[in-house]
């Protein structure tokens, strides 16, 4: 009976599970230039987008840290910023 919660997870196989999300976005949507596919599930206020074009080659992270290393699992687990601001905004 939470008021308030959210799960994220990459376009991948936990919709097979949870069922739709509730929300999907691209970091794109919130003004970081890339896009990464993201679900949402929970009870929460959606955030309002204010997508921009993403710019080719800008986020690249297997060309930056040479394929699946465990650099490249440590920076596309960062939660892009202009996505957490706007959820925070929405949600505070």
């Amino acid at each position: 009976k939470l008021k308030f919660w959210v799960m994220e997870n990459p376009n991948g196989m936990l919709r097979y599970f949870l069922g739709n999300p509730a929300f999907i976005f691209n970091p794109c949507d919130f003004g970081d230039s890339y896009k990464k596919e993201t679900f949402l599930w929970g009870n929460f206020n959606e955030p309002k987008k204010n997508p921009i074009e993403p710019q080719s080659g800008e986020w690249n992270i297997h060309a930056k840290t040479g394929g699946k290393s465990a650099k490249t699992k440590e920076l596309r687990s960062i939660t892009p910023p202009g996505f957490a601001k706007a959820f925070y905004e929405s949600n505070k």
